[in-house]
This record gives C-alpha cells, sequence and structure tokens, in this order.
C-alpha cells in the first residue's frame, strides 16, 4: 500500500486556520492591537506587554509621559475572568477592575489601561485566567482597536529610508542613520555604462530605488568616470550551465526570496549591472557591499549563490548597457568629494566635506522639499503624500526633538525597513510575501525566545533553523542585538533576566517521553520533531535537541499545556490540558 504524505497539505491547511485566526475580533474597518497614545504620539500595539529600562520612554519625545491603551477585547466565551494587572488602572466597559473575577459576555468589551511612567526601570503586563484557562497574557489576536481615520505615511520612517538622517544629523538615539552601497571597488563590480546610466536615471532601473538625482549632465559623466576607475579584486567568472538556471530558479522560490522580491521590488536588469561572478560573490556576503542590512545574508553555499546569480543574470535592461563616453576621472573625485554622495556611501580614502543643517533647525518647507529644489541639492521622487508626510515630521521633531531612547517604539518601524513582514507574522498583519512553507509568528516572540537565540538567528553567520526549506537571513550582529533587546522588551520581558538554572523533572524520564515506546510513557514526538543530528520520522518540525535553548521556561510551560492557546491552528497536540505545570 502506498504511503500518503500529508504535510504539504498540513502547511497549507495551517496557514489558512492561522491566516483566520489573525483576523481583527471587530467589524471590517477594526485593526488588531491597541491604540496607545504617550506625549500625544499615537502608535498601534499588539498587546499590554511592555518593558522599559531606566532612561527609555515610551515614546522617543518624552522621558516621564504615562501611556494609555484604548481598543476592544474579544470574549469568545461567557463566564468570570479574573485579571492580573502589573501596574496603573484597568477599566472594561468603563468599571475599573480589581483582584476579584470579572463576568464578561461572549462580545467585544471596552478595554483600557492606563499607566503612569515612574523613575527607573517599568514594566506593563496584563494577564488573565478565565472558565477554561490558566493564568496566562491575554492573547494578542482578542484586541482590536478602530483606527480614528485615515492614516498617513510614517515621516519619520520616510526620512529614514531616504538617507535624510546621513545629512541632517541630530542626537535623537530613535532616528537612525542609512548607509548606502559601498563605493570602494566599485568599477570593479559594476558594468561602465550601468555605472553612467544610473546617476543619470535611476528609478529606470529600479522604481523603488531611493537614490536621488543630482548634479549635471556633464558632472554626472564625470563621477562616472571616476566610479568606473576604482578597481576591486579580480574573480575568475564561473562557467554557468543551464542546470545551474532551473536550480537557481527553485531556490528563488523555496529560500523565500520571491518574499520580498515580488511584485513590489523586482530584481529585474542584473546580468546589465554586473557579472555572474561579481553577483555570487555579492550574494555571499552582501553586507559588506551593502551595509545597511536591508538586504541579508541567506548563509549561501559557492554552489547556491552561484545558481541563484546564474538565474538573476539572465534578467537584461538593454538601457543600461547602452554605450557611454566622455567624462573626466579626476573632476569626478573632487566632485564625490564635494557634493554629498560621501555622507551616504563609504570610498576608502575619501571623506565627505559637505555640511548640511542637523535636523532640529531644517525648515520643512525649504531645501530638498522645497517646491523647486535649489541646484546642487539632492531631488528625491516624492509624491504629495511623501512629501507631506515628511514636513509634518520635520515641523514636529522641531517643536518637540527626541530627548530618550525608545526601542519598543522603533520596533515596527525597524521590522518595516528590514521587510520581516514579508515571511512573518506582526501586530495581526498577514505576511505580506507569498512561501512555499509558513513562519512563524513574530508577536510576542521575545517573550518565547532566549535572548541569546534570538541573536543567534537573526545575525549568525550560520543557519539556526534546520527543519525548513525555507531560509532565515541573517542582518548582521548590529540588527540582530537592537532586535533581540527591542523584541523582549515589547513583549514585556526583561532580555537579560537569568532564568532557573534548572527547571526540575526527571532528565532520563522526559527523554522516554520523546520516544515512540508507550510502554515507557513515549509520546512520539520524534515522530515530527528531529533531535541533534537524527531526523524526525514523519513531518519534519523544530529539532528538538537545542529547544533548551531556544526557548523561554514559561512560554514552553505555556506552550505544552495548551499549544493553541499560543498558537491557532497549530497541529501540535495538547498532551497536558488543565495542568499547572507538564507533570510526568
Amino acid at each position: 500500500m502506498p504511503v500518503i504524505r500529508f504535510g504539504v497539505m498540513r502547511s497549507r491547511l495551517l496557514a489558512v486556520l492561522i491566516a483566520c485566526a489573525v483576523a481583527p475580533p471587530g467589524g471590517s474597518a477594526a485593526r488588531r492591537g491597541l491604540s496607545t497614545v504617550s506625549a500625544g504620539v499615537e502608535i498601534t500595539r499588539s498587546s499590554p506587554h511592555l518593558l522599559l529600562d531606566e532612561g527609555e520612554g515610551f515614546v522617543p519625545t518624552s522621558v516621564d509621559s504615562g501611556i494609555e491603551w484604548v481598543g476592544k477585547l474579544s470574549i469568545l466565551r461567557a463566564g468570570a475572568y479574573r485579571f492580573f494587572v502589573s501596574s496603573g488602572t484597568l477599566t472594561i466597559n468603563g468599571a475599573e477592575v480589581g483582584s476579584e473575577p470579572t463576568r464578561l459576555g461572549a462580545r467585544l468589551h471596552d478595554f483600557k489601561l492606563s499607566n503612569s511612567r515612574g523613575t527607573g526601570a517599568s514594566r506593563v503586563f496584563v494577564e488573565w485566567e478565565g472558565p477554561d484557562f490558566l493564568r496566562e497574557p491575554i492573547p494578542s489576536r482578542l484586541f482590536s482597536h478602530e483606527p480614528e481615520g485615515l492614516e498617513g505615511l510614517d515621516g519619520r520612517a520616510l526620512f529614514e529610508d531616504l538617507g535624510c538622517s546621513n545629512c541632517h544629523s541630530s542626537d535623537s538615539l530613535s532616528v537612525q542613520n542609512r548607509p548606502a552601497p559601498r563605493l570602494t571597488g566599485l568599477g570593479g563590480r559594476r558594468h561602465r555604462a550601468w555605472i553612467r546610466h544610473w546617476l543619470d536615471r535611476p528609478a529606470d532601473f529600479r522604481p523603488w530605488a531611493t537614490m536621488p538625482e543630482m548634479l549635471s549632465d556633464a558632472e554626472r559623466a564625470d563621477v562616472a568616470a571616476f566610479l568606473s576607475s576604482q578597481p576591486s579584486d579580480g574573480i575568475e567568472e564561473p562557467r554557468v550551465r543551464g542546470i545551474h538556471v532551473e536550480r537557481g530558479r527553485t531556490t528563488f522560490q523555496s529560500f523565500g526570496c520571491a518574499a520580498c522580491h515580488g511584485a513590489e521590488l523586482r530584481l529585474v536588469g542584473l546580468g546589465s549591472k554586473m557579472t555572474t561572478g561579481h553577483l555570487q560573490r555579492y550574494l555571499l556576503d552582501p553586507i559588506t557591499y551593502t551595509p545597511d542590512g536591508r538586504m541579508p545574508s541567506f548563509h549561501l553555499d559557492e554552489n547556491e549563490a552561484l545558481e541563484l546569480a546564474a538565474y538573476l543574470a539572465l534578467s537584461r535592461n538593454e538601457t543600461f548597457e547602452s554605450p557611454t563616453s566622455g567624462g573626466n576621472a579626476e573632476r569626478g573625485r573632487k566632485l564625490v568629494h564635494s557634493s554629498g554622495c560621501l555622507a551616504c556611501h563609504r570610498l576608502d580614502g575619501l571623506a565627505s566635506t559637505s555640511e548640511a543643517p542637523s535636523l532640529v533647525e531644517l525648515n520643512e518647507a525649504d531645501g530638498c522639499l522645497a517646491p523647486s529644489v535649489p541646484p546642487g541639492l539632492p531631488r528625491y521622487r516624492l509624491n504629495d503624500g511623501q512629501r507631506t508626510a515628511l514636513r509634518r515630521f520635520v515641523r514636529a521633531y522641531r517643536s518637540a526633538p527626541d530627548v530618550v531612547a525608545a526601542p519598543a517604539f522603533d520596533l515596527p518601524r525597524r521590522l518595516a525597513q528590514l521587510r520581516c513582514g514579508a515571511c512573518h507574522e506582526f501586530n495581526g498583519e498577514a505576511p505580506s510575501g507569498s512561501l512555499a512553507e509558513p513562519a512563524p509568528p513574530l508577536t510576542g516572540v521575545g517573550a518565547k525566545l532566549r535572548r541569546q537565540w534570538l541573536v543567534r538567528t537573526i545575525g549568525s553567520e550560520t543557519r539556526t533553523l534546520d527543519w525548513q526549506e525555507l531560509r532565515m537571513p541573517s542582518f548582521g550582529a548590529d540588527h540582530a542585538n537592537w532586535l533581540a533587546d527591542a523584541l523582549a522588551k515589547a513583549s514585556g520581558v526583561n532580555p537579560r533576566a537569568q532564568d532557573r538554572s534548572h527547571p526540575g523533572g526527571d532528565r532520563d524520564e522526559g527523554l522516554d517521553r520523546l520516544g515512540v515506546d508507550g510502554s515507557s510513557g513515549g509520546m512520539g514526538c520524534v515522530g515530527c520533531h528531529g533531535w541533534g543530528e537524527f531526523p524526525s520520522l514523519g513531518e519534519n518540525g523544530p529539532n528538538l535537541y537545542e529547544a533548551g535553548e531556544r526557548l523561554r521556561p514559561e512560554w514552553f510551560r505555556r506552550w505544552m499545556r495548551d499549544p493553541a492557546r499560543i498558537l491557532a491552528g497549530t497541529s501540535m497536540p495538547n498532551y497536558f490540558a488543565g495542568q499547572e505545570t507538564p507533570e510526568s
């Protein structure tokens, strides 16, 4: 009898169930999460869980302003609910909630939590227990709120994305620079014609390019001549065969490249930009060449990088291959030195001499945001909405500049910039990309994973998830350390808190439970999970050998007690329902 494998079918069904589970519980206009306001700044947060270190604020413009969390709480089963509040005042349907159980019907209820901001570290959390479950954090999928109106673009994010902060410096711990691609050795890595055409019309090659148009036609010719003269180490071009292209096409889908580089960020024309060999070298270590980390490393080996490069290099843009001539390299060097190029780009041996007003000194009606941009300044391709958002941010910053670090405030913006939402659910937003395999949600992941594992997963030079074809890329150590701390704090967890040294229980008996021998208490865990070098017997779930290094003990206990309370639609069985802790 043939063996029928349900892995693909289960993965697709699970993706549908999760998509249904994360839908906002309110009406069609409702959004997941709670609306929070602090110091007049409004932001959506997934749930009332947050940790601030001493000197950090709910928002970057104030160190001592409190916060209000407002929205709806969806009750799925009528009954008595007890709430546990770390600090502040919780009201439901306008009535203050105390330590006694509150009877709630199966419907939406008004939810409001008010927290002050004292000195020192501060932790916000609301947990509950109900008629059919023990104490736990309130699942974020049960919170929703009605947006006040049409939400405009985030001017702070746009200011960073365009690299404005590279020129217009500030004392802000929230606004970050965005380093542009490295220019050292550019002439050896890019085709000469491409460099000139890129300087002329970046948007014709990449509609989503943030590179502004600058300089006159003659000046761009000089700069192109200078950049083309920058040599890099020579490489031997690999021999490309048809099998490389076909494997690269498959890899582009299975590794998750298409999640970002779909319709919105299409990779076209790469064969006109660089050779297959240089593209292979770039894919092996992209952060060296694009240090902003937005193109991460996918831990490719030489063959995988060659296959991807061979596939991507098939795409050409003949306009960017047309021959060019002219230009004076020495004049180009002086222009690169003085015109502001090096405020964003790095070129060994040269530093920028260009000066620009600081962020707090900017006038939103002048300079790059003026109706007619003066000669010599960058000309960005801004629509009316983008220009309005930037002006609003510059004006707001001038009147209320940042004074404090606010990592939980910055976190959604950082995740969006790194396009984490292409693969992962966060704050109720389903992944925007099309994936062959579902990626785990990021909502509450800081309460799930230990800090050191988050750092390793986000920034390691080696793969950490060996149970999926889908690759978790590396964004570099700087992003990894910052994100690991911010994800924990956004979940109300101290990222550096020390867990108990030993959870108790019998190790040998626990090992027996992983197996399939019913006489020794085996629960068949190895049927779906690998153990170290030994693969699972069937499905390919997370490897359990390093679970103690990955998972925070409190999260693990809740997961084993009732997995569906954490991840609706999960195929993980419930072995310990109703138990305070999993017992032998």
